[in-house]
């Protein structure tokens, strides 16, 4: 079990872990820094320390070897790095207002994104191009952290207080699970991917 913790000053809030290397990359909005720890504990390292607002979310690809993180600061953005900080890029960065959960679909090279404040989920290419909004304008939705799998876009929402499933291609959405007692600010989500284990096993 890994999970985050907040201080004083620290707010490590995105997480997500490189099962092949053997590491836990994070975000931090208290001290605005992306790090990395091994999962074994024996390291400590901060990837990214400048030029970062409030960094949110965070997704790796791990065969190219690189991340994508959301910051929802004064100058909203999402932001791509090889995962050891260098040749970092900006992917999109207008017409946003709180990127929050961001989640990735290696195979095609789609990066997938919800902004809770505009309360709304959209896509794009890895290299930026070819965006597009997936949800309705009309739709009462107030979605925080995202997942994905093959068909489906997999997120947490305040408003329906319950995880929202979509098809990854857009369209109607529907309540997928809703937790006993019902939450009050759903956050975190992680989708467990048995295919991985199947093949790592």
């Amino acid at each position: 079990i890994y999970y985050t913790d907040v201080s004083s000053l620290s707010v490590p809030d995105g997480m997500a872990i490189d099962w092949i290397g053997k590491h836990i990359f994070y975000t931090d909005t208290g001290l605005d820094r992306i790090g990395m720890v091994s999962m074994t504990g024996n390291g400590h390292f901060i990837v990214i320390y400048s030029n970062l607002d409030q960094p949110r979310g965070i997704a790796l690809d791990l065969e190219r070897g690189t991340m994508y993180w959301t910051d929802w600061g004064t100058l909203p953005k999402i932001e791509t790095a090889w995962m050891d900080g260098s040749n970092r890029k900006t992917i999109v960065s207008g017409n946003l207002a709180w990127p929050n959960g961001i989640a990735l679909d290696t195979k095609n090279q789609i990066i997938y994104w919800v902004d809770a404040k505009l309360d709304r989920i959209e896509k794009c290419n890895f290299d930026g191009s070819g965006r597009r909004l997936l949800s309705s304008p009309t739709d009462p939705i107030h979605p925080y952290s995202l997942a994905i799998d093959d068909s489906n876009l997999y997120w947490t929402d305040w408003t329906a207080r319950s995880v929202v499933r979509m098809p990854i291609s857009g369209g109607n959405h529907s309540v997928y699970a809703t937790p006993f007692p019902r939450l009050r600010q759903p956050n975190g989500l992680v989708l467990h991917d048995s295919k991985r284990d199947r093949k790592s096993g």
